[in-house]
């Protein structure tokens, strides 16, 4: 049990010598073990952890200067005080005994109200120590977690704005533009041709599209931010999923002669939300899309291995940068960027993804070379069932 005054460890291979100083020590409410060799001290300490040892420097086979530096050679030790009792006087003795990690020295033959006073103090240093490296330690961890917050609530503010920044201006352009567009059909209407309404009908939809498509990017990324999106998992064919979202495609790649090329198995199974995951993988065939040129290429395929599969979206457009790599997935970073036709996006299909992905336990990577083309890898775990 420990004692609140402190726990003493004296060496001495002389019991009058114990005698006399455990019960000094006793009397004032230490608690006091005992060690009449090198080896038992050492192995005493382990056990019982001291405040301090009061060691004898001249003992038989280990003398106590050995036992001090095997002490303080273990840094589980090291921070125990010990007072050296000896009858070595010689200022070579106090230096070795300094040397080998002694706090302080005691005459033999010792008064008992300096030895007490003495270890009163080496115990009391010891505990203050202890408590300013725990205080230490707080401020450490309460500095850390201060900056972890800063961080995220400097991560949290940029999001904010980013997202204020996509309503008011990429929501407001394309409503201003939609709004124009209605209202001159709506004044001109008994002076279109039929031809020239179609055409205006046209651009109506697409422009709707457009936005009911952001709109839904918006509020899905809004959800999460607030934890009010859930996951239904269940297991669905994966080139099943990629051929149904493909096809939602056909006009604007047609448009483009892009070839969208599914090459995924056909008896991969994959545990997971339908509707989280589609939105994933529309946003990465939409993104392949605007950003590949006429007449180019966007491939999709997989590899298998141990941890599960990855689904592979790669295109031979005009890829990104290395900064816009790093920023690919940040919010408060992303920055406009057209399609080879000047299709205009946000990039929050991409930060959605990402953050669909976590909530669906798979991972996202991305490489990419200016000009050579972009691939985005989605790594989904080996709860995939794959048919034999």
């Amino acid at each position: 049990m420990e004692n609140k005054n402190g726990t003493i460890l004296i060496v001495d291979d002389l019991p009058e010598n114990v005698m006399v100083v455990e019960k000094t020590l006793q009397k004032e409410g230490f608690r006091t073990e005992i060690a009449t060799t090198g080896k038992e001290a050492l192995e005493r300490i382990k056990a019982i952890k001291p405040d301090l040892v009061l060691l004898d420097v001249l003992m038989p086979k280990v003398d106590g200067f050995e036992v001090a530096r095997r002490i303080k050679a273990d840094i589980a030790n090291s921070n125990i005080p010990i007072i050296f009792l000896t009858a070595l006087n010689e200022p070579k003795y106090i230096i070795q005994g300094f040397k080998a990690g002694g706090v302080d020295f005691i005459s033999k033959p010792f008064n008992l109200t300096e030895l007490l006073a003495r270890v009163k103090t080496h115990v009391n240093l010891k505990r203050t120590q202890e408590a300013n490296e725990a205080f230490i330690y707080e401020l450490r961890q309460t500095n850390e977690e201060l900056n972890s917050t800063k961080t995220k609530l400097t991560e949290l503010n940029g999001n904010k704005d980013k997202f204020f920044s996509i309503i008011a201006h990429d929501l407001r352009n394309p409503f201003q533009g939609f709004y124009k567009l209605t209202d001159y059909i709506h004044n001109e209407f008994d002076n279109l041709a039929r031809s020239e309404l179609k055409e205006m009908i046209d651009d109506v939809y697409h422009s709707a599209e457009k936005l009911n498509k952001l709109l839904e990017n918006l509020l899905a990324w809004s959800r999460i931010q607030l934890g009010k999106i859930s996951v239904r998992k269940e297991f669905y064919n994966l080139r099943q999923i990629i051929e149904m979202d493909i096809h939602l495609f056909d006009d604007i790649a047609k448009s483009k002669n892009i070839k969208i090329i599914n090459e995924v198995d056909e008896n991969i199974n994959i545990y997971t939300d339908l509707q989280m995951f589609n939105t994933v993988i529309r946003n990465l065939i939409s993104n392949a899309v605007k950003f590949t040129d006429v007449f180019g290429q966007v491939r999709i395929y997989n590899e298998i291995d141990k941890d599960g599969v990855s689904l592979y979206f790669e295109d031979n457009g005009i890829g990104m940068s290395p900064d816009e790599l790093k920023q690919i997935f940040c919010i408060a970073k992303q920055s406009l960027k057209t399609g080879t036709l000047g299709e205009t996006g946000t990039g929050l299909g991409l930060i959605l993804s990402k953050e669909l992905l976590e909530r669906l336990e798979c991972s996202i990577d991305v490489k990419s070379e200016l000009e050579h083309g972009t691939t985005f890898i989605i790594g989904i775990p080996n709860s995939t069932d794959i048919d034999n």
